[in-house]
């Protein structure tokens, strides 16, 4: 797709397409079918002496992805008091990211704090029919993370039709908006059948596209190097399960079962990769670290 009036891919770095806008907002700028980058946005709101506010964003999935570089955040950060539609956003935040809730509750000036800048949330994936997917947040500055929540891979079908259930991984991950996705690299198993290795790679092709149709940036990690971070060892299941619960022991409640691995080792994953952003030099920055930085 590209921009109707400078003709830019929005698969081009840096062209990022204009936040939804309520269709009041939108009119005065651009017919209803025309799409727009964010440059070529600001262009005809600039030439039509229009300031864009948050009250104009629409609250919806889109305007909340990228965690800290979402429209929402980036719009929030310019405004000195609450938009005059809060209780349109507050109906939306429970659905979309509880957390952003701390928007609704500001007594001072409408803008983010560093710490609130520099927090990240950080979606781990232990990719696989049998996997987990976790969210961590926590700051690139070296507060400690927290485990916000940790879910089996969804499925659907049985035996030989068994797959990744994509439009249940694509709510969720909605509903958080992580900043970054970690994943583990996938590889044959020792031993795995032509059959079982091929619904392995489907369901991670699955999951890698909703990634990349939510629109969230992308990086693969080596097993061997998410598992020495944390120190562990060969392929035991429950050792990895047991240091989650080590690193995350207020949310033992999503770990307790021992058939909880997947969700611990993705939630150990997302920590790997969120050590791997350097502070105040990552993400926040609008820079995403690339895979020779969080795999060695």
């Amino acid at each position: 797709m590209n921009c109707s009036d400078c003709a830019r891919s929005f698969q081009t770095p840096g062209v990022r397409m204009a936040p939804v806008l309520h269709d009041r907002s939108w009119i005065q700028l651009a017919p209803p079918n025309i799409t727009l980058c964010n440059d070529c946005m600001l262009k005809r709101a600039a030439d039509k002496h229009i300031k864009l506010t948050l009250a104009d964003l629409t609250p919806c999935p889109f305007n909340l992805r990228h965690g800290p570089l979402s429209w929402f955040e980036l719009f929030a950060k310019e405004e000195t008091a609450p938009p005059h539609n809060l209780a349109e956003w507050q109906e939306a935040f429970p659905r979309l990211s509880p957390r952003l809730l701390r928007w609704t509750t500001h007594t001072r000036p409408f803008k983010c704090s560093t710490t609130e800048q520099t927090r990240l949330l950080i979606l781990g994936i232990d990719p696989g029919i049998r996997g987990g997917l976790a969210t961590i947040t926590g700051n690139i500055d070296g507060a400690a993370p927290q485990l916000v929540d940790a879910i089996d891979i969804p499925v659907t079908g049985v035996g030989a039709k068994e797959g990744v259930n994509v439009l249940a991984i694509h709510d969720w991950i909605v509903q958080h908006a992580p900043a970054h996705a970690f994943i583990e690299r996938a590889q044959a198993m020792p031993k795995q059948g032509a059959s079982s290795g091929f619904k392995y790679g489907r369901a991670v092709g699955a999951i890698e596209a909703v990634i990349a149709c939510c629109g969230i940036p992308l990086t693969i990690v080596e097993p061997t190097a998410w598992k020495k971070f944390h120190g562990l060892r060969g392929g035991d299941k429950e050792s990895g399960r047991q240091r989650a619960l080590q690193l995350f022991p207020t949310a033992h409640e999503l770990l307790a079962r021992k058939k909880d691995h997947g969700r611990a080792e993705a939630a150990l994953i997302a920590l790997f990769g969120l050590n791997g952003i350097p502070a105040k030099a990552g993400i926040v920055a609008g820079r995403i670290p690339v895979s020779s930085e969080v795999t060695k």
